[in-house]
């Protein structure tokens, strides 16, 4: 049984495949496991060299950014209704421009 979804094993995969190309990988990312209750947990990843040891030590932190992600998908949610009841509810028309297009 992996403890990674598809998607982050697919990210694993190529971060493996780099260092044994000896090419560098970031020394922060985000990763999804697979708990063994079958919950998925976000995580942020610190990683980098041990001081005053040899160049094969690193030292990881992992960091449990999953209620933090679910509170900020909430907050989302909830601004994007506010916003709907706002336009809906609008006695005067409402005009939206994007600048970015000719």
């Amino acid at each position: 049984m992996s403890i990674t979804p598809p998607e982050s094993h697919a990210d694993y995969l190529q971060r493996s495949n780099r260092l044994s190309r000896g090419e560098s990988n970031p020394d922060n990312f985000e990763i999804d496991i697979i708990r063994k209750d079958g919950a998925i947990r976000h995580l942020q990843v610190f990683a980098g060299n041990c001081s005053g040891t040899d160049s094969s030590s690193i030292k990881v932190l992992y960091n449990d950014v999953t209620e933090e992600r679910k509170q900020a998908e909430e907050a989302l949610k909830a601004s994007e209704v506010s916003y709907r009841r706002l336009f809906e509810s609008a006695k005067d028309g409402i005009l939206i421009i994007d600048a970015m297009t000719d």
